[in-house]
């Protein structure tokens, strides 16, 4: 660098010890970033369209999309489990002729084993004239029931043949009278879910009555 007359050295900006050492800290990051797993978002993916197939809002039109999804999501499975500590417990604003029709749908023909996991069984909240036309659709259907009235699950989630698991994050009485989720678990909290399931099994005595 020239001042006047007199001759300045001139700092060397491309090597600077510091310069250099911040360089290869961020090609580091760099390396970091690209060697984590990605995670898909379901939003960006081709079926992102179908987002809206996994919430309800309020209304009638609201459950009746509900309640479809539900029977489309169950199939014709053979084994279905729903853990709803309010299931059977009372139509809520909902009509019992309602309640009633919606569960029939949705129940496939295919279905051999129904399980219930419900609150503590008392008057508070069950619904006879639903839990005794359940009782009676089951043993018309050839539907196997287990009932197991306990009180360590809180959140709703449903079963098929106990490899695929849906939270809903409503009662059933609940779907089109407030905004509802359906997710997917994936694999491995399903089979904790399914674990947990097991333990109350082995610990809570069923009953074949709703």
């Amino acid at each position: 660098c020239q001042n006047g007359n007199q001759a300045k050295p001139c700092p060397d900006l491309f090597w600077d010890d510091h310069i250099e050492r911040r360089l290869l800290h961020i090609e580091r990051e760099n390396r970091s970033l690209a060697d984590r797993p990605v995670s898909r978002c379901r939003f960006s993916e081709e079926d992102s369209s179908r987002v809206i197939d996994f919430m309800t809002g309020r209304g009638p039109a609201e459950r009746a999309k509900g309640i479809q999804f539900l029977s489309q999501w169950i199939g014709a499975t053979e084994k279905l489990t729903i853990a709803d500590p309010y299931f059977v417990k009372g139509s809520g604003s909902i009509s019992e002729v309602d309640y009633t029709d919606s569960l029939s749908s949705l129940l496939p023909s295919s279905l051999k084993t129904l399980e219930l996991f419900v609150g503590p069984k008392t008057t508070k909240y069950r619904k006879q004239s639903v839990a005794v036309w359940l009782n009676a659709y089951c043993n018309q259907h050839g539907i196997a029931l287990s009932v197991f009235n306990q009180n360590e699950i809180h959140d709703r989630v449903w079963i098929s043949n106990e490899d695929k698991a849906l939270v809903v994050t409503a009662s059933f009485n609940g779907i089109g009278n407030k905004c509802a989720f359906f997710l997917p678990l994936d694999p491995a909290d399903t089979d904790s879910f399914n674990a947990e399931l097991q333990r109350i099994r082995s610990s809570v005595t069923s009953t074949g009555q709703a």
